[in-house]
């Protein structure tokens, strides 16, 4: 039985969360990977060797449409079981934070951009106001996902002050490894801390 899951929030684009999913799956092959939605023709083809397992918005989410699925994210994960596993590594710049296990290490890219950067995304209007409404009913349970976990870090200055601004955390900037384990990511990393 494998002693560490990964879990990260969609394998549906070839980005640079993805690369380091691929990393972590590289270094811990027999170990599943746990995502939401998982679209093999869209990512990374070296995820077709290994144990993906998607959550129920794998048959919900329109094909190419996986941001419609925002409200779903946080709860699906939160879902998750993952009990059996020692570890648990999540590389985030979404929802898959919201999981809930003991011994969780996270590395968060950046908050979620649909949350925290809406003047990326939408340009005035109906819709965007509309959006802007719901944003709270995200953004709560956001923080209280981060806040859950002791082992939160980002993976640069740039993310940690965006997440300082978007969560409950304070971060100590720091050059410490991300190391579950034997697990070594050579990025600067931020070590966190919950705010009192």
């Amino acid at each position: 039985m494998p002693e560490l899951a990964i879990v990260h929030d969609y394998l549906t684009q070839t980005g640079g969360a993805e690369r380091v999913v691929r990393t972590l799956s590289d270094l811990y092959p027999d170990s599943p990977i746990y995502t939401s939605v998982y679209h093999p023709q869209l990512t990374f083809p070296e995820f077709k060797e290994r144990d993906v397992r998607t959550t129920f918005l794998q048959h919900v989410v329109p094909h190419g449409k996986f941001r419609l699925a925002a409200p779903l994210y946080g709860y699906a994960f939160s879902k998750l079981d993952l009990s059996e596993y020692d570890q648990v590594l999540v590389t985030t710049s979404g929802f898959a934070h919201h999981i809930r296990h003991p011994n969780a290490y996270v590395l968060c890219h950046t908050p979620p951009h649909f949350i925290c950067d809406l003047d990326e995304y939408l340009s005035p209007g109906l819709k965007r106001r509309a959006v802007e409404a719901a944003i709270p009913l995200l953004r709560i349970p956001d923080q209280r996902a981060a806040a859950r976990h002791a082992n939160y870090r980002a993976n640069s200055k740039f993310a940690a002050t965006k997440v300082k601004r978007h969560t409950a955390k304070t971060f100590e900037s720091s050059t410490a490894r991300f190391k579950p384990n034997t697990c070594r990511l050579n990025s600067h990393l931020c070590r966190t801390s919950t705010a009192r």
